[in-house]
């Protein structure tokens, strides 16, 4: 079974709020704790940021890939 972490959502009450100031520090601890949990893959989600979807993104993956192989 191939495990993927999908806590990375803005649609989450607690991470839309990270993405929009760019706390990368919650995001890369929420990416490291499910990396640690087993996580094979990290689903980052941005899809309630309408207008800065792209930027968003980049940014997450960006983000993310610090942290986690």
């Amino acid at each position: 079974m191939i495990i993927i972490g999908e806590l990375i959502n803005t649609s989450r009450d607690e991470v839309e709020p990270a993405v929009k100031e760019r706390d990368a520090d919650f995001i890369q601890k929420l990416a490291k704790e499910q990396e640690e949990a087993g996580a094979a893959f990290i689903d980052v989600n941005c899809g309630t940021l309408i207008r800065e979807e792209a930027e968003a993104l980049e940014w997450l993956v960006e983000t993310v890939q610090e942290v986690v192989d």
